[in-house]
């Protein structure tokens, strides 16, 4: 894997769980970060002072943030350059810009289409279901053979290729399921939480 280019961070903190105004402060910290564990202490939103550029494989562990705080409902303030397919990475908060544009109509149409639940995972007893609504219908993917199983569990976070099954890794790629950046593969879902929607509607 390349080497690591932390992204500032800035969390929004909530003084209270039902905070007012002059109840929040800032704070500022480096990728990686755990999700999970600024949002226990009451993140309302984060913001990435620089671009996730995904023309470099540094950007990877960002962007891997902006997918776990999708998944937790956190409200993300970044901008994202660099991207050539922007439709699969759609179910993740909508980036305030990209390649520097505000107007851009690819902006539009993500902003427009996005809802949480587009892209998710959950895990049952050795196997992890993929539940992919990106192009407007339902694609469910089961996944239980062990090659499988290792390239979600390695991918959480930006892995080389050459450590990952190669066959697995490719259907995945196929499917739109992890993201290839130079020699680094990312896993793209984000574990669903708690039911966002009726589940048929998820």
């Amino acid at each position: 894997m390349s080497p690591t280019v932390p992204h500032v961070i800035e969390l929004e903190l909530a003084d209270s769980f039902y905070p007012g105004p002059g109840d929040f402060a800032i704070h500022k910290v480096e990728t990686p970060v755990d999700v999970s564990r600024v949002l226990h202490d009451n993140i309302r939103s984060l913001r990435m002072e620089s671009p996730i550029d995904l023309r470099t494989p540094e950007s990877l562990p960002a962007l891997a943030v902006i997918r776990d705080a999708t998944g937790r409902g956190l409200a993300c303030d970044w901008h994202l350059t660099g991207a050539d397919d922007v439709a699969e990475l759609s179910y993740l908060y909508p980036p305030n810009r990209i390649d520097g544009e505000t107007e851009d109509p690819r902006l539009g149409a993500w902003r427009t289409g996005f809802h949480i639940g587009l892209l998710l995972y959950r895990r049952g007893p050795g196997f992890v279901q993929v539940r992919d609504r990106r192009e407007g219908h339902l694609t469910v993917y089961t996944l239980y053979e062990p090659a499988f199983l290792k390239v979600v569990e390695l991918a959480a976070s930006p892995v080389p290729v050459s450590r990952l099954d190669a066959a697995a890794a490719s259907e995945l790629l196929a499917a739109n399921l992890v993201l290839k950046v130079a020699d680094d593969l990312l896993w793209l879902p984000h574990r669903i939480h708690r039911w966002p929607l009726p589940p048929m509607a998820v």
